[in-house]
């Protein structure tokens, strides 16, 4: 049944939008899968990620290692009176995970930045799914390669600077509006 259920999925492509959304992929599971695999998979797709199985355990664990290490980042760039220890994060999932999301970190880009650490998941993903083929673990790496999908799909640049726009007007003018009160006073 999973090979089947697997085999009418269309393909998933890092550099394309994603194909299906993850509600719809999830509700064709629901079809066909027992109640105990669909909350496993349900599980698995949240956040924090959920489950009982061996793949849920190692998702939580690569999900633990990237919020770490960018929680670490995050806290390198705030200034050093308010920086404090972050949670230790695992140190065992996987060296190459580690590398990338390291490596993803150096960009400047924060666009660039923001790819790589979703190729540093997709990759960690595309790993568990070859090593177990039509398998419950394929299923629930297509979901989560989907999910990343979905949300790379999210990010758009026209609605970033729109966004960018208003924060910064929103902050500003009270500071303008201050500075035109003080000059017509003293005007």
């Amino acid at each position: 049944m999973r090979q089947f259920l697997l085999s009418s999925f269309p393909s998933l492509q890092l550099q394309e939008p994603a194909p299906l959304k993850l509600e719809e992929m999830l509700y064709r599971c629901a079809q066909h899968l027992g109640e105990r695999d669909l909350e496993e998979l349900s599980g698995i797709c949240a956040t924090p990620p959920e489950g009982q199985s061996s793949f849920a355990g190692a998702w939580r664990g690569a999900w633990a290692l990237v919020r770490g290490i960018n929680d670490r980042q995050r806290l390198k760039r705030l200034p050093p009176e308010s920086q404090s220890d972050p949670a230790d994060f695992p140190r065992n999932p996987s060296d190459r995970l580690r590398a990338e999301l390291t490596r993803a970190w150096e960009a400047d880009d924060p666009l660039k930045r923001e790819q790589a650490l979703l190729l540093a998941q997709w990759n960690w993903l595309d790993d568990h799914r070859r090593a177990a083929p039509y398998s419950m673990n394929d299923l629930f790496g297509y979901a989560l390669q989907l999910k990343l999908l979905e949300q790379r799909d999210s990010w758009n640049e026209e609605a970033g600077t729109l966004q960018f726009a208003e924060q910064t007007e929103s902050f500003m003018n009270p500071l303008l509006e201050t500075l035109r009160a003080k000059e017509e006073r003293s005007a």
